[in-house]
């Protein structure tokens, strides 16, 4: 088409953009029928290209014997919303199943940057993940980074090797058996498995068959994604490979947390760990081909006219592709859009996934079309160009507001290296600093808590690794009024020294096994945890409390009759001294049953904190109880005043009373308390 002018900013397609759009996020809702009208009546060369692309496709599919679409007109165009580059163009066409076209080009023109200054740069990806040219890709991105990436090489301190390790090229039929480290150089290469468990069975390390598997593991016993993780090791030259199930006594709960402890150094120290993110269970795989649909690109071609923004005299002619929208491993989350990465790739709903990925130096993502490979300073993909910009080259807005989720490594730790206008706090003032480190905390365990344990003891082992991590930052340096550490330990912020944070922050912090750290309402305590091997690691039933300061409000709590036999948790239990208030009230499993008997219970709200943006009031609900040597002698506090209770539940206060005001009814309802230090236990 090689009369199309563009016209002003076009109701269908919300084009032309400004000039300094590119990377600025945008979504809304058309139709083909108006971008048709606009593109034969109005001139909109946007509108054309979109849908040449979209009927290219269409036809495609209509020429296939499985061909299942009908008509489409609505659409919705989504900008910058997806890709590892800060650029995306994408429709999606709303069949009976969703379909999404992402377009792109092999060069940006100026024609292009004109006229459509969102669209990426992109290529054609492989076949199969497996393949020559993926491993070659793979191999090529890793060496890059250990050569080129300084941020990578200093998350990646010389660690330790895992206690255990599978060795690659034994010499036994299958070459592989499960060895001792210690029999190894202290800077051998190795690389690391991230997976899903799922629910099947599979080969696992226990005190039975530890012995022989030290003499050889055979190759059928392994699963699948086992195995494909074993040959990608294999072909990248690394004779080395960690993987949890088999490197870890599964029934010997001492050795699991003794390895637990190293999980962060096991995940720091190694050259590469694969990522197994599209599978559900270790028999998936992780290997995937390009099928159907995601084979084919069109080509949109035209001609723009001459001395109309192609920088030349020559007629020049331009070419838009469009394919089936890969599934990225990033995107930018947004608020009003799902966050279909995890419906894609079930790896990233599993709660130590979240460590695993913070702290490897470099990680390689199989996913449904291509690799990825995501390290600190950069996360590239097989579709799209090395030369690509990608958010860390990119400084707008929407880099900023997008880095936590597209370059999670460098916004969580930031270093001197960093792009200090996209996190690093790297040269300013120590409270500054904290400050920084606070707010990427609460990111991180808002992240971290909306992804699933198979174990609920886990909670605090799975993310112990990235505290531990944030304790060493370099943008941190000792607090002022206190310089001393335990002993060996380099850590600017440690255990010993964590409650005197709330000196430099103008807030009281709490801190419970590298989990609970934040603000509270009034001051507190350091949390006490049992001394085992990785004290912000798992806690136990005997031994583990929490010291706090804060207002104790009295008040009776009763069940409510309406809902006592409901399955909901949430206002099943009410509490006097909230009458006539908008909250929500939450039990805890054992509390119906222990407030069921008939009469009133005493207990006590403890006021924590406000949400955000809300300010909804958090509290939780204690009850009183006997100290029955539940907590051994040599781990008490010396404040032997300070009186024992337990959690029964958790109350979310939305509003006061009517007529009352956030901070009157809040005012009041402290006021019917008095400050206390208590131990939860």
């Amino acid at each position: 088409m090689s009369s199309i002018i563009p016209s002003a900013p076009c109701t269908a397609c919300n084009h032309p953009r400004p000039p300094n759009s590119g990377g600025m996020f945008t979504s809304f809702r058309s139709s083909l029928a108006a971008m048709r009208s606009q593109a034969q009546q109005a001139g909109c060369v946007t509108c054309w290209i979109l849908c040449e692309g979209i009927r290219h496709y269409l036809e495609d599919k209509q020429g296939r014997e499985d061909s299942a679409y009908g008509d489409v007109d609505t659409v919705q165009i989504n900008l910058n919303v997806a890709s590892t580059s800060a650029r995306s163009v994408e429709v999606v066409l709303f069949f009976e199943t969703p379909v999404t076209l992402s377009f792109f080009c092999e060069e940006q023109t100026p024609w292009l940057a004109q006229h459509m200054p969102d669209i990426p740069l992109g290529n054609a990806i492989p076949h199969s993940t497996s393949s020559s040219e993926s491993l070659t890709w793979a191999a090529d991105r890793i060496q890059h980074c250990i050569d080129s990436h300084e941020p990578c090489r200093h998350q990646s301190p010389d660690c330790p090797l895992p206690t255990r390790l599978l060795d690659l090229t034994a010499p036994v039929p299958s070459g592989i058996r499960l060895i001792e480290s210690s029999s190894l150089p202290s800077q051998s290469p190795y690389a690391c498995l991230s997976h899903c468990w799922g629910k099947s069975p599979f080969l696992r390390t226990l005190r039975q068959n530890l012995p022989s598997l030290k003499q050889e593991i055979d190759w059928d016993s392994l699963p699948k994604t086992f195995q494909d993780a074993i040959s990608f090791t294999r072909r990248l030259g690394i004779s080395y490979l960690w993987i949890d199930s088999l490197c870890i006594v599964q029934d010997d709960e001492d050795d699991w947390r003794k390895e637990a402890a190293k999980m962060a150094g096991i995940y720091r120290g190694a050259r590469v760990v694969i990522s197994a993110a599209r599978g559900t269970d270790a028999g998936k795989g992780m290997f995937s081909s390009l099928e159907g649909d995601w084979t084919k690109i069109c080509t949109v071609r035209l001609t723009p006219p001459t001395g109309r923004g192609d920088g030349g005299e020559k007629k020049r002619e331009e070419r838009i592709y469009v394919r089936r929208a890969i599934a990225h491993i990033t995107r930018p989350r947004l608020r009003y859009m799902a966050d279909i990465t995890s419906t894609w790739y079930p790896l990233f709903t599993r709660g130590w996934v979240s460590q695993e990925r913070l702290l490897a130096p470099r990680i390689v993502h199989f996913g449904w079309q291509e690799l990825t490979l995501e390290c600190r300073a950069h996360t590239r993909c097989q579709c799209t160009p090395v030369s690509a910009a990608d958010y860390s080259d990119v400084n707008s807005t929407t880099a900023k507001f997008h880095e936590r989720h597209t370059l999670p490594k460098r916004y969580y730790f930031p270093s001197p290296q960093s792009n200090p206008t996209l996190g690093s706090t790297a040269g300013g003032s120590t409270i500054d600093s904290i400050r920084a480190l606070r707010t990427r905390w609460r990111h991180l365990v808002e992240d971290y808590t909306r992804l699933h344990l198979t174990f609920p003891k886990d909670v605090f082992p799975a993310i112990s690794g990235v505290a531990r991590a944030m304790m060493l930052s370099p943008s941190l340096s000792p607090p002022a009024s206190r310089s001393s550490h335990k002993s060996g330990s380099n850590s600017p912020i440690d255990m010993e020294t964590m409650s005197e944070l709330k000196l430099h922050t103008e807030a009281g912090w709490i801190y419970a096994a590298g989990l609970w750290w934040g603000p509270v309402m009034t001051s507190s305590d350091s949390a006490e945890t049992d001394q085992r091997p990785d004290p912000l690691g798992e806690l136990v039933d005997r031994g583990s409390y929490l010291v706090v300061k804060g207002v104790m409000i009295p008040t009776k709590l009763r069940v409510n009759l309406t809902v006592r036999d409901a399955v909901q948790p949430w206002n099943a239990i009410d509490l006097d001294v909230l009458m006539g208030y908008v909250k929500n009230v939450w039990a805890d499993e054992d509390c119906r049953d222990w407030a069921a008997g008939g009469q009133d219970q005493m207990v006590w709200c403890l006021p924590l904190g406000q949400t955000l943006p809300r300010g909804e009031l958090m509290c939780l609900v204690l009850v009183e109880t006997p100290r029955d040597g539940s907590i051994a002698a040599s781990e008490r506090l010396p404040q032997e005043e300070e009186e024992l209770y337990k959690r029964v539940g958790l109350v979310q206060v939305l509003g006061g009373p009517p007529g009352q005001g956030l901070d009157v009814w809040m005012e009041r309802l402290l006021q019917k308390g008095d400050e206390r230090v208590v131990r939860v236990v």
